[in-house]
């Protein structure tokens, strides 16, 4: 039972923070519950175009890969929010229903589980258009991640 519990750490605390973003943000307009989040902060390739120098031909296909990933993700963002505000009002409620919070939290963890594929589908996506240089250049100007054993 342990493994399993420890398996699901990292999700649900992804979720939380999520969430916690979200309920900082949720409300109409710009921002995370806002329609111009996607188009502005998710998904942000369109700053690397001019960083990595890309050529005409590779900055009209990075272009209409952004703009497809903004209209992939613009309904998974909007549902998360959703899922978001239901698990607020489940904490919000006179009784505790441990069944409906789990049964939200787990609807919002295979939302985030689609918005993580999406985005990683795209990197590999955009690093298919780079050259080796590019690539690298590419590499330097994301942040470190560090690993914990």
């Amino acid at each position: 039972m342990h493994i399993a519990t420890t398996k699901l750490k990292r999700p649900l605390a992804l979720l939380t923070l999520c969430l916690a973003v979200g309920a900082a943000r949720a409300e109409p307009g710009p921002g995370f519950g806002g329609d111009d989040f996607v188009g502005r902060e998710l998904f942000r390739f369109e700053h690397l175009a001019d960083e990595l120098d890309l050529d005409d031909t590779q900055r009209a296909a990075f272009e209409q890969l952004s703009t497809q990933a903004r209209s992939d993700a613009r309904p998974l963002v909007r549902r998360l929010v959703e899922q978001h505000r239901a698990l607020r009002a489940l904490t919000e409620a006179e009784v505790f229903d441990e069944a409906a919070v789990r049964a939200q939290a787990q609807s919002g963890t295979a939302t985030m589980v689609e918005l993580a594929v999406l985005h990683t589908r795209n990197l590999h996506a955009l690093r298919a258009l780079l050259t080796p240089a590019q690539r690298d250049a590419l590499e330097t100007l994301r942040p470190p991640r560090h690993h914990r054993p």
